[in-house]
């Protein structure tokens, strides 16, 4: 069964490659990496190959996948809107990009840019799109392509990672644009995440962007949820920020300034015999651990489960922008179509060799990955947010940071997460930064913090009293969970201020104003604060949020984070609603 399903050359690949595995890159070699995150990485690399033919026997293919499943979708191949334009609906010119849909408009090439930078109704209609891909098994059928090509050992560590991974993206584009032409892959630029204190913390863990998790670090929350894997289990798993990291500018910038095609297109998995030394600044490295970073189903370990993450292909196209940068920086368009590194056997899987036809799209080869026609006719890349002393992001989702020299955007952080070393800066999503922890306040009172000391609003104020202002009438504003006595009803048309019937020993409240429109209640910082109560006590109240905007705990990880309160995407799906209700989102 086993055999029929992978067919005889991918079979005896197999064979060969784990007879192979003693001349294969010894796992020692990754302590000397710079750091663990980089470490961990190489050595998941370095045992990928050891563990594949035991993953292979235990795990069969699923949903009818073969190996040249690839192979019947034609229009998955095109490399001009001419060409997929009959696969929209529309109708061409005959000019190498001329398509119109039905509606009139015009097909252009893709434009991708970093996810946070889209409008609203563009995130929703493309999650609804993928949403789709995934209800028509569009998404199953792109993804088990993934699986199959790393088993194989064709799409990563070697020179055609990034040639691989360019028809990749190109293809799953394809599908999204199926669905509406006028969308794109965007990117996921971890850079911005990366100067966080908890990048785990970001707010791409939102319900508007990839969900969050509960403490089985199922995703069950978001667009994504129930999202049922190639493997059968029912929602994608995630335990973010528990190894690797996300990527550092540094990773970037390295890699743009290479001149050698050796150090973009790497052999990132070199036998001792290989006349290469390995150097883990190669892009697949910090690659890898952002693998490790996001965890569960993007773990590099083997066996490959990482296309089930939608976040996998979101990150992969910012991986191919990096290429593309660079090759358009560093290379001119003869050498972009034609430069390769040398065919090695001791250094890569033949697999990745020039002229080896690319894993699951033949009869595509792996130079034909550098073709000038995917920048000419398939997408191009906005540039990463930028800020500057006086101008911001240009996206609610990012905060200019100006704490430095020079000023750089960076993500903001969800309610509940680490605001940390940020001062006086809008970090916080929808929330406000409170003892270093993103707090959501109420939208009904609008709370001001004045103390000498700081006072948390779970706990009890022993020496400061915040003060409350615009009360709205339509409710009276609770100041406790459970207040010990009733709050009188504010009358239509009271005749005179409403006075506390005790002395009072700190702050007297009193309410001015006509109700009709705001209740005001005004410091005097002469007499102890009271409810607005028939029989007001002399303790100190509790001051509190609604209980559905209650200031989370900051345990410092990434665990037991609030669900963003509001501004969620308009993006809803039935089933998510129903399965969401049976588990409990605590984490991420």
């Amino acid at each position: 069964m086993l055999f029929k399903k992978l067919g005889p050359l991918s079979f005896l690949f197999i064979i060969l490659k784990c007879l192979n595995t003693a001349s294969a890159q010894s796992p020692q070699i990754c302590d000397k990496a710079p750091d663990d995150a980089i470490k961990n990485a190489c050595k998941n690399m370095a045992n990928v190959m050891v563990n594949v033919s035991n993953f292979i026997a235990e795990n069969p293919l699923t949903k009818g996948m073969t190996q040249d499943s690839a192979s019947d979708r034609p229009e998955l191949k095109c490399l001009n809107q001419s060409c997929v334009c009959p696969y929209y609906g529309g109708e061409t010119d005959g000019s190498v990009n001329g398509c119109t849909l039905p509606n009139g408009q015009k097909v252009q090439k893709a434009l991708r840019k970093e996810i946070r930078m889209i409008s609203d109704e563009e995130r929703n209609e493309l999650f609804k799109a993928i949403r789709d891909m995934k209800d028509t098994s569009d998404y199953d059928y792109i993804a088990a392509i993934h699986k199959l090509a790393y088993e194989q050992g064709g799409a990563h560590m070697g020179a055609a990672f990034f040639s691989w991974h360019n028809e990749y993206c190109k293809r799953y584009e394809i599908l999204i644009r199926k669905r509406n032409p006028s969308l794109a892959l965007h990117y996921l630029d971890s850079t911005l995440d990366s100067p966080l204190p908890t990048p785990a913390d970001s707010v791409l863990f939102t319900d508007e962007f990839f969900g969050t998790t509960n403490e089985q670090n199922y995703v069950t929350t978001g667009p994504f949820a129930p999202w049922e894997t190639l493997e059968g289990n029912p929602y994608i798993t995630r335990q973010v920020g528990q190894d690797g990291r996300f990527l550092k500018d540094d990773d970037i910038q390295w890699t743009l300034s290479q001149t050698k095609i050796e150090n973009v297109m790497a052999y990132s998995e070199p036998s001792a015999k290989c006349s290469y030394e390995i150097d883990f600044k190669w892009i697949e490295y910090p690659h890898g651990a952002f693998h490790d970073c996001i965890g569960g189903d993007m773990q590099t370990v083997f066996p490959n489960k990482a296309a089930n993450d939608i976040i996998f292909f979101f990150f992969h196209c910012h991986i191919n922008k990096i290429f593309v940068d660079w090759r358009l920086t560093r290379q001119t368009r003869s050498q972009r179509e034609n430069v390769y590194p040398a065919d090695l056997a001791d250094c890569e899987n033949p697999a990745h060799f020039r002229n080896a036809t690319m894993s699951q799209f033949a009869p595509f080869k792996n130079i034909d990955g550098h073709k000038s026609e995917y920048t000419d006719n398939m997408y191009e890349y906005a540039p990463k947010p930028t800020c500057t002393a006086t101008t911001d992001c240009g996206s609610r989702f990012l905060f200019c940071d100006r704490s430095n020299d020079a000023p750089r955007c960076v993500s903001k952080v969800r309610p509940g997460g680490n605001c940390n070393g940020f001062p006086n800066a809008d970090i916080c999503y929808n929330s406000t930064c409170v003892n270093d922890v993103c707090v959501v306040l109420s939208t009904k009172a609008a709370t001001t913090i004045t103390a000498t000391s700081t006072v948390k609003m779970t706990e009890k104020a022993s020496t400061t009293t915040p003060k409350i202002t615009e009360v709205p009438t339509t409710k009276a504003a609770s100041l406790t969970e459970k207040p010990t006595t009733k709050i009188p009803k504010v009358t239509d048309k009271p005749s005179s201020t409403v006075k506390p019937t005790e002395k009072q020993t700190t702050v007297t409240s009193r309410v001015t104003e006509k109700p009709t429109s705001t209740v005001r209640v005004t410091e005097v910082p002469t007499t102890q604060p009271t409810r607005l109560t028939e029989k007001p006590t002399t303790k100190t109240p509790k001051v509190t949020e609604n209980p559905t905007t209650t200031t989370p705990k900051n345990d410092g990880r990434n665990h037991n984070a609030q669900k963003t309160n509001s501004n969620h995407s308009n993006f809803n799906n039935k089933d998510s609603r129903e399965t969401n209700h049976n588990y409990k989102n605590t984490r991420n």
